[in-house]
């Protein structure tokens, strides 16, 4: 966070990947929000996850 002067890292990941979200849970990321978004016509559930740095 400090190099890049970043407040905070956050993304995307399809709730149906399981171990991706358990990756980002294992280095800290934190489930912000859930929605729906249209992939090529189809709805998938997304899930974002977010780091803070420490203040």
């Amino acid at each position: 966070f400090t190099d890049l002067g970043a407040r905070s890292l956050g993304g995307e990941t399809f709730a149906e990947n399981k171990p991706v979200l358990a990756l980002h849970r294992r280095f800290g990321f934190r489930i912000v929000r859930r929605y729906e978004r249209d992939v090529d016509g189809t709805p998938h559930q997304v899930v974002w996850t977010q780091m803070s740095r420490e203040a």
